[in-house]
């Protein structure tokens, strides 16, 4: 769902571009759009309980809704330089991805530090007595 608005949103943003709208407006807009509806869409889906219906098609719409930062973000390094648009994504996304390698050490380290260390032997030494 995410590709097909993804497609959709570029060539909405360009239709919006080719018109009255600037480039800037186009790309804020489909970003915000984008971006606050993905995070409506979760917040729904947590306050849906038990509803597995209602869970599954706001996922759904989060994704979609997800799809229309591709006519705002993905294409930001077109509009900074045209000419060296691939190099410059290849860095972004080299950026990007080193922080999701990271996160997860980073993760480790805070849960298994000394002070949830300690609480475990709390729990530990309060289920025993």
């Amino acid at each position: 769902m995410g590709y097909f608005v993804g497609v959709g949103s570029g060539f909405a943003a360009d239709y919006l571009r080719g018109g009255r709208f600037s480039t800037t407006g186009v790309r804020k807009t489909f970003n915000s759009l984008g971006f606050f509806g993905s995070a409506a869409a979760l917040a729904v889906v947590a306050l849906a309980g038990q509803d597995q219906k209602w869970c599954v098609a706001m996922l759904c719409v989060a994704v979609g809704a997800g799809g229309l930062t591709n006519g705002g973000v993905s294409v930001n390094h077109i509009d900074i330089a045209p000419n060296f648009a691939g190099t410059l994504l290849g860095f972004t996304n080299m950026a990007a991805n080193f922080c999701g390698i990271i996160a997860p050490a980073v993760a480790g380290f805070i849960t298994n530090s000394r002070v949830w260390k300690k609480n475990k032997q709390k729990e530990k030494t309060a289920n025993r007595g």
